[in-house]
């Protein structure tokens, strides 16, 4: 299985949250599609978009750490 895409987010990550609309860097917006919360600290982390099962989910690539997430039109 490969990703959909590989990108950055653009500009600081502090963590998943409900609340939090992801920027990447080609463009495109994402936000969770599961209530989740965490904390981190990172500028612009690479990140990897992957579908599984109709569902699309966001990997932290330094951490491997993954989230459900839903694209913004």
């Amino acid at each position: 299985m490969r990703p959909e895409r590989e990108t950055r987010i653009n500009g600081m990550f502090e963590g998943w949250s409900p609340n939090e609309l992801y920027r990447l860097m080609d463009g495109s917006r994402w936000k969770l599609g599961r209530a989740r919360a965490s904390r981190a600290a990172m500028v612009r982390p690479a990140v990897k978009v992957w579908r599984y099962e109709g569902r699309f989910y966001l990997e932290l690539v330094e951490n491997g750490e993954f989230a459900e997430v839903q694209q913004v039109l």
